[in-house]
């Protein structure tokens, strides 16, 4: 009996196979039974989630990842390499990564997670993709102005594309702060 089953409940189900032998002189012995129990096998959810480069993420990986309703069911994963991202890997229960986008451009890590239930029979691999969007990267920057001319600086153009935000902070060669408006004046220290 070479059969395949697959239980899609969350519970043991049973297959009755009744036999009948028959020996090799054509006689015919009495009906056996043969009882399969069929353990279910958790089925996982796919997901997906997005996170900033260099940002940590935590995938929490519990029984509403399976799709069947399982219970006790534990995880171990590994992540498929991305040239463009560092910071991939591979573990058990939990996605826990720090994932830098070395890139420009949205890149995508994917997880294989391999879902195990507490009756140690193990569920199908089933994906979790993370989309890490890339950092705005800078180089430091200097420039020289003359006393009471104003600064043109054009934050925007240091970054390709549009949308991004800058916040910043001024500090004097005197490492005291500078008020903020525009008309500062730096006292000597």
């Amino acid at each position: 009996i070479t059969d395949v089953y697959t239980n899609v409940t969350a519970s043991p189900v049973t297959i009755t196979y009744t036999i009948i032998p028959t020996g090799a002189n054509g006689c015919q012995g009495n009906p056996f039974t043969y009882i399969i129990t069929v353990n279910p096998e958790p089925v996982g959810i796919p997901g997906t989630a997005t996170t900033c480069s260099d940002v940590a993420i935590t995938i929490t990986l519990n029984d509403q990842d399976v799709s069947n309703g399982m219970t006790g069911v534990t995880y171990s994963w590994t992540s498929v390499s991305n040239n463009n991202v560092t910071g991939e890997g591979l573990g058990t229960a939990n996605i826990v990564q720090t994932l830098t986008n070395v890139t420009g451009s949205n890149q995508n890590v994917t997880y294989n997670i391999t879902p195990t239930g507490a009756n140690g029979c193990q569920g199908n691999p089933f994906t979790y993709i993370i989309t890490v969007n890339p950092e705005p990267v800078v180089v430091n920057q200097t420039a020289s102005i003359c006393s009471d001319v104003g600064l043109n600086l054009d934050l925007d153009v240091l970054i390709p594309g549009s949308g991004d935000v800058f916040t910043y902070t001024v500090i004097s060669s005197n490492q005291t702060a500078v008020p903020a408006g525009p008309n500062r004046t730096i006292a000597s220290a």
